[in-house]
């Protein structure tokens, strides 16, 4: 039998709170013999003054914290005009999430959100309309005027591109080396 999820939470914040008290807080725990009803053990006693951790609940009250907290990391991330600015990159090691990287160092205040789950285009742009994200960085092969009404498209970085090839391949010519990217299209490779 699974316990109620609200129980649990109930069963985290006494443990939270016995230890507030332990430590100096104010606080009593709400009702219950002290039981994790999950994992069965006594995580504290009632005493005179509200509740004491034992042993038991002393190692557990870190891991209720961090449940907490994450908890309330994970509400905080999709209440609206409260959440992380959210930004798709198609790679966390190419030049854009390096960039993302550099401005989130220079710029901590900014909560920042980056996702690498959206590998093409469509879905980039419709994520982006929707406000499922609040930006990409992706090569972009439509004009501004065929993007859907609110998308907007700005150059964000020229990066180099270097064409590797066997010294057998013919494009690994001298004349193929003086190529323009123009001139490469419709190439077999």
């Amino acid at each position: 039998m699974r316990p109620d999820p609200g129980q649990g939470r109930l069963v985290l914040k006494r443990v939270v709170v016995a230890g507030k008290q332990e430590w100096g807080g104010q606080q009593t725990p709400q009702g219950g013999q002290g039981r994790d009803a999950g994992a069965g053990v006594r995580l504290f006693t009632r005493t005179a003054r509200g509740a004491r951790l034992t042993i038991d609940g002393q190692a557990f009250l870190p891991h209720a914290r961090d449940l907490l907290q994450a908890a309330e990391r994970a509400a905080a991330s999709v209440r609206p005009g409260h959440r992380a600015l959210r930004v798709d990159v198609i790679n966390p090691r190419i030049a854009p999430a390096c960039l993302l990287r550099d401005f989130h160092r220079a710029h901590p205040e900014i909560e920042l959100d980056v996702v690498t789950h959206l590998l093409d285009v469509d879905a980039a742009i419709a994520a982006v309309r929707s406000g499922v994200i609040d930006a990409s960085f992706r090569a972009v092969t439509v004009t501004a005027q065929q993007l859907p009404g609110g998308v907007l498209a700005a150059r964000a970085l020229d990066d180099p591109l270097q064409l590797l090839t066997g010294p057998a391949h013919k494009l690994a010519s001298s004349a193929a080396k003086r190529r323009q990217p123009r001139h490469l299209t419709g190439s077999p490779t």
